[in-house]
């Protein structure tokens, strides 16, 4: 497959985690008419919860590695670029990427595939794994 197929199916992959995000977050946003300003608190944008459970899936993933990780791409909004769902994932997504190297037991770093799956209702990571290797 020529390279800029890939880039263009990342991007797409992409774009289509971030409008699975919003859609999600608007289905779940209570309704304007039966909020009261005196005792709802300010709702975060869309932007901040995407980044809040991008950021929030790295630290899980990153604690979940036995030694040590580190990212290749330092923005945790573009280390998850691929997403899963499904019928019965309703409150739940997964986000899966490839861009880290885990440390192994020798000290070498080795390049992982990683996948967390946040579940909104509980704004909690669920799972969490690493896998060496990179993504098919």
């Amino acid at each position: 497959m020529p390279t800029s197929l890939k880039f263009i199916g990342v991007c797409a992959g992409t774009l289509a985690f971030f409008l699975f995000v919003i859609n999600v977050l608007q289905s779940s946003t209570p309704n304007a008419a039966t909020a009261t300003a005196t005792t709802a608190p300010k709702e975060k944008s869309d932007d901040d919860k995407i980044f809040h459970v991008a950021y929030t899936c790295g630290t899980a993933v990153e604690k979940s590695a036995k030694y040590d990780l580190r990212w290749k791409l330092s923005s945790p909004s573009k280390r998850f670029p691929y997403t899963m769902g499904g019928r019965d994932m309703v409150n739940r997504i997964t986000l899966v990427g490839d861009e880290a190297e885990a440390q192994n037991g020798f000290g070498g770093w080795v390049r992982v595939n990683y996948s967390c799956t946040f579940d909104w209702q509980s704004d909690k990571v669920v799972a969490t794994t690493i896998e060496a290797g990179r993504l098919p």
